[in-house]
């Protein structure tokens, strides 16, 4: 850890010193005149010199912003040497320095299909890739339609956004009900859930807020997954957040209110019919009936949830709300220049839970990220974010997962809410801080009324903050095409749960008959009065992350050849209280890309995975990975075709590594110390037993995986299409 802690250490440094260097230029200069203002007027035509109306002209950092009229003309004051900035659908972006140049005819280029910025993929080893020449299987999700889902947990706004992504809705309460995602369905007998990657690193997707997010992917095929290692086998769910955009200044504030309705809740019989019920049943069994007619006829009369000897409880009705409370506040600044960029973003997320009865659960969440970008020199850029995300919840006695177990679990006749004192006061002593008599049953000793009403309250706080540092040099000016990135992150979560249980007293009640034939009612005390007087800590927990990635590439074009190589270098860390032993993994990764005329394109990836869960001479597994594509509309004789705009055939192949379900330490042959074992008269001596037999020849759970498909733009790119067979 030390050498890590030295890198991280030079690199901040390093960005420090620059920024000082950088500084005390600035302040050397003389002072600027205030710069006089000026009137740029302009045509925006395409490249045939067709006029463009409604593109979207920007200056002073997204201060000033202005849009072609209906015959593509604009006029604007700003700065005489500030910046445009020109952004339209389909064309690429164009930037215009005023100080040099002043152009009153500004032509588009075009955007070529799946190549603008809105198309680019960033690998796991620090390599971008458009979606054109992408050889692998990736969806991209829709954010607008994600932003547009009321919901606690970003997790349950995923399901059915993207192909083969699977988003299964838990059964927690307030702030737990959260999915879990499968990609593409299961893999294997064990472990099956995706890895979610949030800017490079693996991090609880339900930890941020849809606003914080510029992109979320769905990673399918082996050439898409083998660059995040070991873990990546069942499909990575990646997201990248924001970052400042330059030549803008954007302020966003967002606030939701809403009631979250239950859509469906079950019913369950009355007290009447479900004994009536009972009692057939053991009849069809060859059994007497459980239930005699005076019974019957007490519940079909019964007065409600406190009748002593008839109770009839429709447990949904009592103890739920029919919707919950829904709040959230979000705010939001974005822009920069070219040497500073930068994007800050926090929110409010709060809610409340259905309980009708009692403390009504209550959720209170604060998130807070900030992503900077710095422009040291013209090949050095440093990027340093911070996240930090408070959450605190707080409830009765019964969690949500409690509560609804025992609604599905009682009987309508199970027992009455409250006994009236005058019933028990003779036989037993009432509770001292005045508190009613409570029901029971000799098969369900806890009172659900008494538990939410009087059983205590509980309050979790949860805690995670996050760093990210990085260090990106371009050495295009010296070696073309040369590039290299370094990138760490530490990432802190902190979880505490506090409660305070009060336990009263509850009475069974039955009946039985004397010997003179009377009915006779006995009340059986189930529990005994324990009231606390502070709360206890349930659970204490706090988890530590470190990961790093250091990459360096080259690509080069020569005419109609394209060619790109990176090597990147992946390492996690992963430690927890109460575990003896920390997940190390690690991913070497060697990546090669070749395209020929943008027409054929191919991917080869060799990756060396590495997992400390096995004995040194098995504990790295190579995994390659291979892809191909054929952009088939770039070929001369599909000119002609004006319905295809866009049509791609892919296939790939990989073998990829596997440790989910492996435990430590299976290769070595495990003992437990039983204690001692006498013999003779007054020796004893230890004695251990067979914990488990090791296996020295254990090796990688590993799969092969191949994918066929094909993607298509048609009509004028009024229809994409995707089709793939894995």
């Amino acid at each position: 850890m030390k050498r890590y802690n030295k890198f991280i250490f030079i690199l901040f440094v390093t960005a420090i010193l620059s920024g000082i260097a950088t500084s005390l230029e600035a302040q050397d200069k003389p002072k600027k005149k205030k710069t006089a203002l000026i009137e740029v007027k302009g045509l925006v035509t395409d490249n045939t010199g067709k006029p463009l109306s409604g593109v979207t002209v920007l200056s002073g950092e997204g201060s000033i912003i202005n849009y072609t009229d209906a015959n593509g003309k604009f006029a604007l004051k700003t700065k005489a040497d500030g910046t445009l900035l020109i952004e339209a659908f389909g064309y690429k972006d164009v930037v215009i320095n005023l100080a040099k140049e002043q152009p009153t005819v500004i032509k588009l280029q075009n955007e070529d299909l799946y190549a603008s910025e809105r198309d680019i993929h960033e690998r796991a080893d620090g390599g971008k890739t458009y979606q054109r020449d992408l050889v692998g299987t990736v969806s991209k999700l829709s954010m607008e339609n994600v932003l547009k889902y009321p919901d606690l947990q970003l997790s349950n706004a995923l399901q059915g956004q993207a192909a083969g992504l699977i988003a299964i809705s838990g059964d927690g309460g307030l702030g737990y009900n959260t999915s879990t995602l499968y990609v593409r369905g299961q893999h294997n007998n064990g472990t099956n859930t995706a890895l979610v990657i949030i800017d490079g690193i693996e991090r609880p997707i339900d930890d941020i807020l849809p606003e914080e997010i510029e992109s979320i992917e769905v990673l399918k095929d082996a050439t898409a997954k083998i660059l995040y290692g070991a873990a990546a086998t069942n499909g990575v769910v990646l997201v990248r957040t924001k970052r400042g955009e330059a030549h803008k200044r954007i302020v966003r504030v967002g606030v939701e209110y809403g009631i979250q309705p239950s859509t469906r809740v079950p019913k369950y019989l009355d007290s009447y019919n479900y004994s009536k019920l009972f009692n057939e049943a053991r009849i069809n069994d060859g059994m007497n009936p459980y239930y005699t007619d005076t019974q019957l006829e007490g519940y079909r009369n019964s007065s409600g949830v406190n009748d002593v000897l008839y109770p009839n409880v429709d447990y949904y009705n009592e103890f739920l709300l029919n919707q919950n409370i829904y709040r959230k506040g979000t705010i939001e600044f974005n822009g920069g220049n070219e040497g500073v960029k930068y994007a800050l973003v926090g929110g409010y997320t709060g809610g409340s839970g259905l309980e009708k009865v009692g403390e009504r659960s209550a959720l209170h969440r604060m998130n807070a990220r900030g992503n900077l970008d710095i422009k040291i020199t013209d090949f050095l850029t440093v990027t340093a974010d911070v996240a930090a995300r408070v959450e605190l919840k707080n409830w009765g006695a019964k969690d949500g997962a409690g509560i609804f177990s025992t609604l599905s679990s009682n009987r309508p006749n199970e027992y009455p809410f409250i006994i009236p004192n005058e019933t028990l006061s003779g036989q037993f002593t009432p509770n001292e801080d005045g508190t009613p008599f409570f029901g029971a049953s000799t098969r369900i000793v806890d009172n659900l009324y008494a538990d939410m009403v009087y059983g205590g309250d509980t309050s979790e706080r949860y805690v995670n903050s996050q760093t990210n540092l990085g260090a990106n040099f371009d050495f295009n000016k010296y070696v073309k095409g040369l590039t290299f990135n370094a990138y760490v992150t530490f990432d802190n979560y902190s979880y505490l749960r506090q409660e305070l249980r009060n336990t009263y007293p509850t009475y069974a009640i039955d009946t039985y008959s004397d010997l003179d034939g009377e009915t006779i009612t006995r009340y059986t005390q189930m529990k005994k009065l324990d009231l606390p007087k502070t709360q206890k800590i349930a659970s204490n927990n706090t988890y530590r992350y470190f990961g790093m990635r250091a990459d360096i590439g080259y690509e080069r074009t020569l005419g109609v050849h394209d060619f790109s190589a990176i090597g990147a270098f992946r390492y996690t860390k992963n430690e927890m209280t109460g575990m003896t032993q920390d997940f190390k993994d690690a991913n070497i990764s060697l990546r090669l890309n070749y395209s020929y005329d943008k027409r054929y394109l191919a991917e080869l990836t060799l990756a060396g995975m590495g997992s400390n869960k096995f004995d040194k001479n098995d504990r790295f597994f190579f995994s390659p990975a291979v892809g191909a594509s054929w952009i088939i509309s770039n070929e001369s004789f599909m000119k002609e075709v004006k319905a295809v705009n866009f049509l791609k055939l892919k296939a790939s192949f990989g073998v990829l590594g596997y440790t989910g379900n492996t435990g430590f330490f299976l290769y070595q042959t495990g003992w437990n110390n039983n204690g001692n074992y006498n013999f003779f008269q007054d020796q004893t001596d230890h004695k251990v037993s067979l914990a488990r037999w090791g296996n020295p020849d254990l090796t990688w759970e590993y799969s092969q995986e191949f994918n066929i498909g094909i993607e298509g733009l048609f009509f004028n790119n009024r229809l994409s299409t995707e089709l793939n067979y894995f």
